[in-house]
């Protein structure tokens, strides 16, 4: 009887540590990969290739690229550190003439869609970026 409650305790005390730990973010938490980006300039692509894996406060790009993120439903503010934002073309994010040296950059996100495993999300630039989660 010592042994079993001894067990219990053990797993209970396992369960409250890990509980700490679950992302805050609810259903936008995990690997999404894109299925399609429509672009202002009228341009589509299809499935690429690439990802986006949110985190907690963290956001990463295909394992690639990695930023910082703010999530306040139902908009998505990512900054990027030292990357330049003309590179993050192939996850739907546009920029201007004037932004293409900038190195220190935040893209904005409105979420039109997160319902199980599909999201849809669309920027200030007019790119809609279809994902479903992997």
């Amino acid at each position: 009887m010592k042994r079993l409650l001894s067990i219990i305790f053990a797993v209970s005390l396992i369960s409250i540590c890990a509980c700490r730990k679950l992302p805050q973010i609810g259903d936008l938490a995990g690997q999404w990969r894109i299925e399609s980006i429509d672009y202002p300039d009228g341009s589509k692509t299809g499935r690429n290739g690439y990802y986006y894996c949110f985190y907690r406060d963290l956001a990463q790009l295909s394992g690639k690229i990695v930023a910082m993120m703010d999530y306040e439903r139902p908009e998505i503010t990512l900054e990027f550190k030292k990357t330049n934002p003309e590179k993050l073309k192939s996850w739907g994010i546009t920029v201007s003439a004037e932004d293409v040296d900038t190195m220190h950059w935040y893209q904005h996100y409105h979420i039109d869609r997160l319902k199980g495993s599909s999201l849809i999300m669309t920027t200030p630039q007019g790119s809609t970026i279809t994902l479903s989660k992997f």
